[in-house]
This record gives C-alpha cells, structure tokens and sequence, in this order.
C-alpha cells in the first residue's frame, strides 16, 4: 500500500492494523485492506510537512526534534513491512493477512487435484472412444465379410441346374461346363468326354472314360480328377490357353496335347 499523503511506501506495525509513512511519517489505520488516516494525524510533535518535502535522507529516521512515533512505533523486529503473503495455488489456499487464509475447492478438491482429475477423464475418454470406434469397424468388415462370403455360397438358380446335370450325367453324352460354373462328378463310367470353358471348375472323382478326347479343357477352366481312368483312342488331354488339369491316381492311356499356357500334371 501506499501513503495517503505523499505516495511514499509505508511499513506496518500493531500487527498490521497500523501504518506510518517511510517518507513523511504520516500514521494511518488498516481495516479490510483499506488506510485511514489515524486520530491526530501525524505522530505526537509532527507537523505538516513543509512543501516540496521530499524523501529523507540516506540514513534519516523521525525528523529532527521528532521522538518516536506513540503506540510503539520503532525499529520493527526482523525488518519492518511484515510476512509475505504465503500462497498455494495447487492446494487452493490464499494469505489473506492477519493469520486470515481463504481456502478454495473446486466440486470439493483442491485446485490441483480438479486439474488432475478433469486430465485423466479426458484421457481415458479418448481411450474409450478409439475402442468403441475400432468395434465398429471390425463389426462392419466382419458383417461385410459374412454378407460377401454368404453371396458368393448361394445357389442361384443357374448353379442350381447345372448341379442338377451333373448328378444326372449318364457319361452317354459329352458334359460341358463354362462361365463360372462349379460342378462335381463322380462315379461315373463314360463313353464320352467331358469339356470344360471360361472360368468352370469341374471336379472328378472315381470317374472312368473311354473316348477319343477324354478331357477338354480350354480359356481358364481347372479340372481335377481323383481316381478313375482315361482311356483315348485320340487325345486323353487337350488343354489350351490357360486352361490347368490334374490327374490325382488317375490311370492315363492316350495322348496329352497342350498350347499356350496350358498345363497338365500327373498324366505321367
């Protein structure tokens, strides 16, 4: 605080309820925080300050002729001017003077605690969120995966009647396979060859043919034949483009014919 008078710094005494001017001496009283001019002005013997008083001089203590100041005042002990205000922030606790210290809670913690608090919710609902976002992401591929594997399993009418054909091959009449087809025989003795086109795969097992082109296989068609035999008068084989057909245990009689990319194994 500052003098009222002058402006000078004014130090404290009567345990901070009194004040006197470093600079002209003049005495106030102290109440919440606020001066005024105390009874009787300056201390007993002082008089006005003359004009243009300015501050005293190196060492200067009570003006000349002066005594001390009544109520005490003197040297204060341990150096004049008071504690220092004691403040925590972190525990919410302020120096308010005169031993009164203000205590603040924020939702009943301490300011530091609140922080600390607020901090580590905010962090775990990041946590939380990225899981529950990641759930949702595996459930949409998994259910995405399930609805693909489920469509690309269904029997559509068309696969539907070629499963139908095959199960009724009698081996009399060549059996034929292409687009996307997916076909099985088995246990089939046959007179006539099988053909095979586009993207078929065509499974035989246990299947015997005795023909002049036993197997035909063209485009990307794959088929695989377990067990069995093939007996040609022509061609056991004729595989073409990317066409690929394996013979697993398969007796092979008659001749392999390939171009392109074809391939055929097991027909040794």
């Amino acid at each position: 605080m500052q003098c009222l008078n002058c402006g000078g710094q004014v130090e404290w005494a009567g345990g901070g309820q009194q004040a006197r001017c470093t600079r002209c001496s003049s005495l106030f009283n102290q109440h919440n925080g606020q001066l005024t001019p105390a009874a009787g002005g300056a201390p007993a013997g002082y008089g006005a300050q003359p004009a243009g008083y300015g501050a005293p001089a190196p060492g200067y203590g009570a003006p000349p002729g002066h005594g001390a100041p009544p109520g005490g005042y003197g040297a204060p002990p341990g150096g004049y001017g008071g504690p220092q205000p004691q403040h925590d922030v972190g525990a919410g606790t302020f120096d308010m003077g005169d031993g009164h210290q203000l205590r603040v809670k924020i939702n009943g913690m301490t300011p530091e605690n609140f922080v600390k608090n607020k901090a580590t919710s905010m962090v775990l609902g990041w946590i939380v969120g990225a899981v529950v976002i990641g759930l949702i992401v595996v459930g949409a591929v998994g259910v995405g995966l399930y609805v693909s594997t489920q469509s690309g399993n269904a029997t559509t009418p068309a696969a539907a009647a070629k499963a139908a054909e095959a199960a009724s091959w009698d081996g009399k009449s060549t059996f034929t396979c292409g687009g996307n087809d997916v076909v099985a025989l088995a246990g089939v003795t046959a007179t006539a060859g099988v053909k095979a086109g586009g993207n078929c795969q065509l499974t035989l097992t246990s299947v015997s043919i005795t023909a002049p082109v036993a197997i035909d296989a063209s485009a990307n068609a794959k088929i695989t034949m377990t067990g069995g035999s093939v007996t040609a008068s022509t061609n056991a084989v004729v595989a073409s483009a990317n066409a690929k057909v394996d013979f697993v245990g398969t007796a092979v009689n008659g001749k392999v014919k390939k171009s392109g990319n074809a391939k055929v194994t097991g027909a040794d």
